[in-house]
């Protein structure tokens, strides 16, 4: 197939440059090594990028579109009545002949005659030469005067042209182009022949394209001129039309160059220090290959279930508001996203990463994404526009759903596999307790808990609600106990063991961790974490709740409430006390949280103690 394309040009026979690794994982500083041609014996000089442009441009910028003789342009014609105008000099087809003293008609349209009907609108009536061609002669002569500025600037020269029957084009004196006129090409006609091919009526009114780039040598500085033989295939016809134009393309000014300004020329294998889309086309003579396309990931590891972690998953964000449902957002499900997080210490390969549980989407048929830096995070988005009006454009998008899928608000099992099939995540959420159920429509997302511990997805206990309405997708939305401990103690006193997370600074019998789980100052004796206990009733019955408040942001911090009857051993767990059910939003990032012993007040022996206790993930 490709030899055929070749044979008939549409395809350049110059072979692509090979690459001694088509693209993929490599190591760094990995040298790509690029050869002319499969064999490496094709002739010519290979041109690459590291930045995924393309070696070859048309020209150094956009060209220009110019006009140098118009449909209605000025022309000149007339019917030679002798050989006197073929052999002066200048004769007709050169610049420099004087077509005013030879009495030559001026028009704007086309010439020719039409005895019936079809052509009358294309003739100029200055050129209706009925009376002079028909049953008289075959041939006319017409010539269009135009200017060039900058020869050196004109990239392509199409000629476009209405004729019947035959003509032929000469440029400055030069032959161009030659349709059903016979005879040799680059030698004249002479003044009283015909053509020997038609183009029929139906054809004739409409402008055909000659491409005369290969002659943009024959333009010169200043007075140019188009001139065209016309030809009938017989003196007797019934009509007959010449009329041209003459369109080119400028190149900017700077030259026009056909290699792109960022091309290196191949000279020894290229070392890859970091990774990068390479394009290479190999130049022979005019001839451009076809393009070698490949992407490097360099130094990357394969993303696998030790550093590729699902950190947010926003699957019933909050309603639209109505300038998101006048921009056609009319569906909170617009606004849903994913988030992935590279949480190892390497950058990872994304390449053959797809889901095939909870959402349609593979890296590679639907990203330009093809690694991710050590804390890196990529969101997936249900709609891209959608997430780009309510969440802005600086967070780092991979693409969108496939497919028309969607995160189910009721819960899924979300699924990643890499480019052997191999599992990577397989989880499944949840929107109700357990689960943080802020997630579920109030605008907060969920959200991975100490990502970089690579927690255990399907446990909703490694989960929490994000710390505001939005998801916070693409960034972290945590505090952390270093940032508010220095936000709270001095150097000195960080160095004299005070801000340690277990020590009580302000000596109110709240340590560090603790005021710092729940708010409150650790320097300010009066300023204590929110917490208080109560009885509640139940079948009859007294039970001790304990109540607390604590900043969900600090998820460095792992905190779990404690029960005491005697202040001397404590108990924790579902069989001492448990959540009553999910925590209650406070709305500024802070969640209040109750807990019930197990058993009734008079089976504690009549009291009841509390405690919350904080310690710091590893």
């Amino acid at each position: 197939m490709l030899g055929q394309f070749r044979d008939r040009g549409w395809y350049p026979a110059t072979e692509a440059p090979f690459f001694n690794q088509h693209g993929g994982s490599v190591p760094a500083n990995f040298p790509l090594e690029m050869r002319r041609g499969e064999s490496g014996a094709q002739a010519g000089t290979i041109y690459y990028t590291t930045d995924g442009t393309d070696p070859r441009v048309a020209f150094a910028g956009s060209p220009t579109p110019l006009t140098l003789v118009a449909a209605g342009a000025a022309k000149f014609a007339a019917v030679p009545a002798s050989a006197d105008w073929d052999t002066a000099s200048p004769n007709w087809r050169e610049v420099g002949f004087d077509h005013a003293a030879a009495g030559w008609a001026s028009g704007t349209l086309g010439a020719g005659y039409e005895s019936d009907t079809g052509y009358e609108a294309l003739i100029d009536p200055n050129f209706n030469f009925l009376a002079q061609l028909q049953n008289v002669n075959g041939s006319l002569y017409l010539r269009a005067p135009f200017t060039v500025a900058d020869p050196s600037q004109v990239a392509s020269l199409t000629l476009q042209i209405r004729y019947d029957d035959a003509f032929i084009a000469y440029l400055n004196g030069a032959e161009v182009a030659r349709q059903g006129a016979g005879g040799t090409p680059g030698t004249p006609l002479p003044w009283n022949a015909e053509g020997q091919d038609g183009h029929s009526d139906s054809e004739a009114v409409t402008f055909v394209g000659i491409d005369l780039t290969a002659h943009l040598d024959k333009l010169v500085a200043g007075d140019n001129v188009l001139a065209i033989h016309g030809l009938n295939t017989g003196r007797n016809s019934s009509d007959m039309l010449i009329h041209p134009t003459l369109v080119a393309t400028l190149a900017p000014p700077g030259g026009g160059s056909d290699i792109a300004p960022s091309a290196q020329v191949y000279t020894a294998p290229v070392a890859l220090a970091d990774s990068a889309q390479v394009k290479a086309r190999l130049k022979n003579g005019s001839e451009w290959s076809a393009l070698a396309d490949a992407t490097f990931i360099v130094g990357a590891t394969p993303a696998g279930a030790a550093n590729l972690a699902v950190s947010k998953i926003h699957y019933r964000p909050a309603g639209p508001t109505q300038a998101e449902i006048d921009a056609g957002f009319a569906n909170r499900r617009d606004f849903e996203f994913l988030e992935l997080m590279n949480i190892g210490a390497q950058k990872i390969d994304l390449t053959g990463v797809a889901f095939d549980a909870g959402i349609d989407f593979a890296f590679d048929a639907h990203s330009n994404a093809v690694e991710l830096a050590p804390g890196g995070r990529l969101v997936i988005a249900s709609n891209l526009a959608a997430f780009a009006m309510r969440y802005g454009s600086a967070t780092p998008v991979a693409g969108q759903f496939q497919a028309g899928s969607n995160l189910d608000n009721n819960g899924e099992t979300i699924r990643i596999v890499d480019g052997s099939g191999g599992t990577i995540r397989d989880f499944r959420y949840e929107d109700a307790f357990p689960w943080p159920e802020a997630a579920d429509g109030s605008g907060a997302s969920l959200v991975l808990i100490a990502p970089e511990s690579n927690p255990d997805h399907a446990l909703p206990e490694n989960w929490r609600s994000s710390a505001g309405a939005g998801g916070a997708p693409g960034s972290d939305d945590r505090q952390r106990y270093a940032a508010w401990r220095d936000s709270h103690f001095t150097p000195a006193e960080q160095a004299s063991g005070l801000a340690g997370f277990d020590v009580d600074a302000d000596l109110d019998g709240v340590p560090n961790g603790v005021e710092y789980l729940g708010g409150s100052h650790p320097r300010d004796g009066s300023s204590l974490p929110p917490m208080a206990a109560r009885l509640a009733q139940s079948a009859g019955e007294a039970y001790a709740e304990f109540q607390f408040t604590i900043d969900r942001a600090s998820d460095d911090a792992r905190h779990r409430a404690a029960l005491s009857t005697d202040l001397a051993g404590w108990q924790h767990g579902a069989a001492s006390l448990a959540p009553t059910g999910p925590p209650a939003e406070n709305g500024d990032g802070t969640e209040t949280w109750t807990y019930r012993s197990a058993q009734p007040l008079s089976a504690l022996g009549g009291a009841a103690f509390f405690r919350l206790e904080a310690d710091l993930r590893e």
